[in-house]
């Protein structure tokens, strides 16, 4: 019988659920790439962790603060920046979704407050079309 549960208890809310979207190949400096990266993410939301040797970035959960526009939700952005097999760079951006849920069973549960949704890959490919511009102008204009 435990062995039938597992998988359903596997699937619950608890677990991480971030999809990563990949840019095409960058030509441009890892410099440039980190400084388009992270303007990008900053438009919308607050950095919180960065760590530009490992290339990766973190944002705080961002929830709407006004009553009228909460949707009861909140998301993070996880971005990593890699050196491919051909020498180019990618930049990975995930954007994990929290949904709020107070309830657990008719009890108030706080372990269960927030619990993962799919990601929101629109966002991040929105961040991922921003990096993109900002290196194109860069090319451009040196």
């Amino acid at each position: 019988m435990s062995l039938i549960l597992f998988p359903l208890l596997y699937g619950c809310g608890s677990m991480s659920s971030k999809t990563y979207m990949d840019s095409p190949p960058l030509s441009n400096s890892y410099n440039e790439i980190w400084e388009a990266t992270r303007g990008a993410i900053a438009k919308s939301f607050k950095i919180s962790s960065e760590d530009r040797e490992k290339g990766a970035m973190e944002t705080e959960w961002s929830a709407y603060q006004s009553v009228a526009f909460d949707d009861g939700t909140r998301k993070k952005v996880f971005a990593k920046i890699r050196k491919n097999d051909t020498g180019a760079w990618t930049v990975s951006i995930a954007v994990q979704v929290q949904e709020q849920s107070t309830v657990d069973g008719g009890t108030y549960n706080p372990s269960k407050f927030w619990s993962n949704t799919e990601s929101d890959e629109d966002e991040a490919r929105i961040i991922l079309t921003n990096i993109r511009i900002k290196l194109t102008l860069l090319k451009k204009n040196p």
